[in-house]
């Protein structure tokens, strides 16, 4: 019994050795926060030069070129830089195997890249790039269209139920029976139809899931091409700033359309790039590393995006 008492006592006393302990810690730790606090408010930041985002953008705006050209609807995009006296515009293209094409092809292939070259007469930057393919959307599609038909092969089968009970109601109605055996059989092709179309759902959903796991690249090359504004040329006094950008924007349409032209004659297609595609290949260009973890679907809709065109100087 006496022992029993001993490492009672001793068990109380542990526990509260531990309490005391414990409320020590807490103790200095609520002293440290508060000294450090006091430490913070202490400290001069004057001496720091702070930056707003905007003084790390590369660029002035990224503009629509319909936003500044009269009865266009077109989604052209155009950078806007050096102080609103640079614009530069792009062009995605798509090209063919090469290599598999034809002897005459490739000859007529050949002739017209060489007449583009003689067709540049300012500096063109050309980008070849590979960027991940966001496919969440694809997923979430044919997931959502999967379960839908899976509620249609549901009712669809109710369906049948609820005719059988109509057929040994009307066992003896030799036309109602007919009728309703038309109208099973009618059902029952819907539900071929419904069972085919959900597992072409289900396999697309699985293939499409297998690519994001696997990080599925989508390949693509563009131009970038340039109009600079010189105020020798124009009365940039007379000239307000929108008109600037409208007569940016018809020189690039030209030039762009020209360059286009010259690239269907390579059997290469292309197409002006929006203010949407600028921006992405741009933040896939500079910042490689958060563009490949980030979808650029959440930057578009975030506030960074308005932030970054909406610069005016």
């Amino acid at each position: 019994m006496g022992s029993i008492v001993t490492l009672m006592n001793c068990i109380v006393i542990l526990l509260m050795l531990v309490t005391v302990a414990l409320l020590v810690f807490i103790f200095l730790m609520r002293k440290g926060k508060i000294k450090m606090k006091k430490n913070e408010d202490e400290i001069d930041y004057t001496y720091i030069k702070k930056k707003d985002v905007k003084d790390y953008i590369k660029f002035d705006a990224v503009i629509q070129a319909k936003d500044y050209m009269p009865n266009s609807n077109k989604e052209d995009g155009v950078i806007v830089m050096d102080g609103h006296n640079r614009f530069v515009a792009g062009i995605e293209v798509k090209g063919f195997n090469f290599y598999n094409a034809s002897v005459e092809v490739q000859a007529s292939t050949i002739a017209g890249m060489e007449n583009l070259i003689e067709v540049f007469k300012s500096p063109i930057q050309f980008r070849q790039s590979t960027k991940k393919v966001d496919l969440e959307d694809k997923v979430r599609y044919y997931r959502h269209k999967g379960e839908l038909l899976k509620d249609d092969l549901q009712e669809l089968n109710l369906e049948i139920v609820r005719l059988h009970q109509k057929m040994e109601r009307y066992s003896g109605d030799a036309e109602a029976l007919k009728l309703y055996a038309e109208k099973e059989e009618e059902i029952k092709r819907q539900i071929v139809t419904k069972e085919w179309q959900a597992n072409e759902s289900k396999s697309l959903e699985n293939y499409i899931t297998t690519l994001v796991e696997y990080g599925a690249l989508e390949y693509y090359q563009c131009y970038f091409f340039e109009w600079i504004f010189d105020p020798m040329l124009y009365n940039a006094s007379e000239l307000s700033r929108e008109e600037i950008y409208q007569t940016a924007c018809n020189e690039l349409e030209t030039v762009g359309n020209i360059y286009i032209d010259s690239l269907r004659r390579s059997s290469v297609s292309g197409r002006r790039m929006s203010k949407r595609d600028i921006l992405e290949e741009m933040r896939a260009h500079n910042q490689p590393l958060t563009s490949r973890d980030y979808p650029f679907e959440d930057f578009w809709q975030g506030t960074m995006e308005h932030s970054m065109i909406k610069v005016e100087g």
